[in-house]
């Protein structure tokens, strides 16, 4: 008994054991993680500032590091592919590289765009230039309105949500699947060819669900057998009462014997 008891609380004891190694393993990770994301954060703002300095080799070389460590936000990453591209236009880079760097800059924050007061107008008019060939809108409504909009990309993620009737701006270019749901009418599904600098519009009618035989006649069945039910128990306590023998009509008993 005495070998049991000891040899359970072994058991417990590794279980422990093993249970904070894991712990400090999963600590020590996300750690990792959080210093560097905030390395990247650093490394960005840093190569934000060289550009300003006119560092623009510098900058380039700072900004790539920040972006190597996968740790960016959307907004991160866009700063970090924007001004490599704006440092390579003051190096007088390649055009098609310049083009690739923005475009990157586009996909990782549609949304964002640039202060005009902020940004001189040759970078600035550069970038625009690229990012009206990757930007459009998207106008969708639905009779009846209200509907729920889900636009998903080919790789099957959501890239927008509203309801109907909702007006989608700064989409990026391309072929979304778009579903429009809502309660007690059947879905539908439309493929979208996105196309730059234009506003697509995409109108659906919906259409009620057919309800099967059972869902469509069982409230009524079930009303009717009410009433049927009704209507016997009426019919039965009107019988009851005809049969039923009053007092006048039962036998007297019989005579004393004298």
């Amino acid at each position: 008994m005495k070998k049991l008891v000891n040899k359970g609380l072994k058991s417990k004891k590794n279980f422990l054991i093993v249970t904070l190694i894991i712990l400090v393993i999963f600590n020590g990770l996300l750690a990792n993680t959080a210093f560097s994301q905030k390395k990247a954060q650093q490394r960005v703002l840093e190569g934000v500032s060289l550009f300003w300095e006119a560092k623009f080799e510098d900058a380039i070389e700072v900004l790539q590091e920040a972006i190597a460590h996968n740790a960016l936000s959307k907004d991160e990453l866009f700063s970090a592919h924007l001004y490599i591209g704006f440092s390579l236009l003051r190096l007088d880079g390649q055009p098609e590289l310049i083009k690739q760097t923005f475009r990157q800059a586009v996909k990782a924050n549609p949304q964002l765009k640039l202060d005009s007061f902020k940004i001189p107008p040759d970078l600035l008019n550069k970038f625009e230039e690229v990012r009206k060939g990757m930007i459009c809108s998207f106008y969708i409504t639905s009779d009846p309105i209200g509907a729920e909009i889900i636009g998903l990309s080919p790789e099957k993620e959501i890239k927008f949500k509203g309801l109907t009737p909702h007006f989608f701006e700064d989409l990026l270019v391309g072929t979304y699947d778009v579903i429009i749901l809502k309660k007690e009418y059947q879905q539908k599904m439309w493929r979208a060819s996105l196309s730059p600098a234009v506003v697509d519009t995409l109108d659906i009618t919906l259409e009620l669900k057919k309800k099967s035989f059972f869902k469509k006649w069982l409230p009524w069945v079930a009303g009717g057998g009410v009433v049927a039910a009704s209507v016997v128990a009426i019919v039965s306590s009107k019988e009851s009462s005809k049969t039923k023998p009053g007092l006048q009509d039962l036998p007297m008993p019989p005579d004393r014997p004298r």
